[in-house]
């Protein structure tokens, strides 16, 4: 079909309603089913059945998920993305330790050295889990320029390379931070 053709529609209805089912009868024949025939015709005709079907899903996968913690320590879920767990594991504990931390610091340091490396290895962290939050994608960028459209304006250029600078400028912060976490990892106690 040519790009003109989806502009404008020929067909009368009845032939379009033959070709919606002879297509959907090549895909019945493939035997491709979400569940099983009949579960999918089921879903297919009562109202909001695939929207009630997807929410039992996702109670479903909590319920599969508490058990998981409960006999194995640890579930499925948390493993997909694991950074992303053990990173919001631990800012939160980090930025209290910073609170109460008021006893100790490693003997090599100053206490304002000791609270610097700290305040450097929350930074870390709360970029891991919001890195927008702190370079956010400049959306002149975004904009998609045609064909006809001769390229990017100078702003969206000077834009992209600013981000792109200062995307550069904080991973290797990041990666700084995350030298000091393992550096001072086991000095972590108050």
């Amino acid at each position: 079909m040519h790009h003109y053709q989806l502009e404008f529609e020929f067909r009368t209805k009845e032939e379009r309603e033959k070709d919606y089912i002879d297509a959907m009868s090549k895909i019945k024949d493939l035997n491709f089913y979400r569940i099983n025939k009949f579960m999918d015709e089921l879903l297919d005709n009562i109202p909001y059945g695939w929207r009630i079907y997807h929410k039992t899903y996702h109670i479903k996968s909590w319920i599969v998920s508490i058990y998981q913690k409960i006999r194995y320590g640890v579930s499925d879920k948390e493993c997909w993305n694991l950074d992303q767990t053990i990173t919001k594991f631990i800012l939160p504990r980090l930025k209290h330790f910073k609170k109460v931390n008021v006893h100790s610091h490693p003997a090599n340091l100053t206490e304002e050295k000791w609270d610097a490396i700290l305040d450097e290895i929350i930074w870390t962290f709360e970029y891991l889990d919001n890195p927008e939050k702190f370079n956010p994608f400049p959306y002149s960028c975004a904009i998609l320029t045609s064909s006809r459209v001769s390229g990017k304006t100078e702003k969206q250029k000077q834009d992209w390379k600013n981000y792109v600078n200062k995307s550069l400028g904080l991973e290797e912060r990041k990666k700084k931070g995350l030298q000091l976490f393992a550096e001072y990892y086991e000095n972590l106690w108050d």
